[in-house]
C-alpha cells in the first residue's frame, strides 16, 4: 500500500515540519510551521491527490459503493494549537 513519513526539525524558537507518501496509486504531502513560543501559532499546507476514501464510506454506505472513491485537493490550516477551536482552515 505505501507509507508515509513524517520529520520534524527545529530552527531556533520554530518545529518545521514535513511529510511525503510513497503511496501506490496517491500522493500526500505536508508542509508547515509551528512557533514554540506561548500559543504555539502553526501555519500547515497539506495536498493530496488520488487518496482512496472507500474504507470511510465503507461503514456509513455498508456495501453500496459500486465504484472506486478517491479525493484530491489541498487545505491551509493555521491558528493556535494551544485553542484547536480557534484553528481557521
Amino acid at each position: 500500500m505505501g507509507d508515509l513519513t513524517l520529520d520534524a526539525v527545529t530552527h531556533g524558537q520554530q518545529l518545521i515540519v514535513t511529510g511525503r507518501s510513497n503511496f501506490k496509486q496517491a500522493s500526500f504531502t505536508l508542509d508547515g510551521a509551528v512557533d514554540l513560543q506561548k500559543e504555539l501559532s502553526a501555519n500547515f499546507d497539506v495536498q493530496f491527490v488520488n487518496v482512496d476514501i472507500d474504507p470511510f464510506l465503507t461503514t456509513e454506505l455498508k456495501g453500496k459503493i459500486t465504484a472506486h472513491s478517491g479525493v484530491g485537493g489541498s487545505a491551509h490550516i493555521s491558528g493556535p494549537l494551544r485553542e484547536p477551536r480557534a484553528l481557521t482552515g
